[in-house]
């Protein structure tokens, strides 16, 4: 498209020098030289070379978010302190994760008697984050206490752990666990 401005410009130009060396009229030769100097000048001009893709660099390392919350005055200021969202990015690390429980759940009867703090999203979302709480460390805890976490903002400290494509973490007692 700018190519062909910049040739409506040169051919304009020429025609406005011939009209006035002419004497104001225009031949048709002039014309004729005009458009040969045009359809030179295209056939010379080279096309714009089309854009290459370079490949992205891969990462060398885990990613790992670029901005974290304020630690509260109960998190000990030596623990990293994150988003429920991020804890896939510290697996295998010790954490404190933060996030809103939106679904709780005490699976009396199952093995192990575990209670799950899900936090951001809910079962069976396999975006949440767990805590779970096995039923040996029940007594650890204040009575009820899956429903007094429920619509609050904890955070947890542990180890990020994997079970079955959804990450997790146990706390062993309510020291483990702040509510902000």
């Amino acid at each position: 498209m700018a190519i062909r401005k910049a040739l409506f410009v040169i051919l304009a130009g020429m025609i406005t020098g011939c009209l006035v060396s002419c004497g104001g009229a225009t031949t048709e030769k002039d014309l004729q030289v005009a458009m040969t100097y045009v359809a030179k000048t295209q056939a010379v001009e080279s096309p714009t070379p089309a854009p290459t893709l370079t490949p992205l660099p891969q990462p060398s390392a885990t990613p790992r978010p670029t901005s974290f919350p304020e630690p509260t005055p109960e998190v000990a200021s030596n623990d990293t302190v994150i988003r429920w969202q991020d804890a896939g990015f510290y697996h295998g690390e010790s954490v404190t994760v933060c996030g809103p429980v939106v679904g709780t759940h005490y699976a009396s009867s199952s093995n192990g008697q575990p209670t799950f703090l899900n936090l951001g999203e809910d079962y069976p979302s396999p975006d949440r984050f767990v805590v779970v709480i096995w039923g040996e460390n029940r007594d650890q805890f204040p009575d009820d206490f899956e429903n007094d976490y429920y619509g609050e903002t904890i955070c947890v400290t542990g180890e990020v752990e994997e079970y079955e494509g959804v990450y997790q973490m146990e706390a062993e007692g309510s020291l483990d666990i702040e509510v902000e």
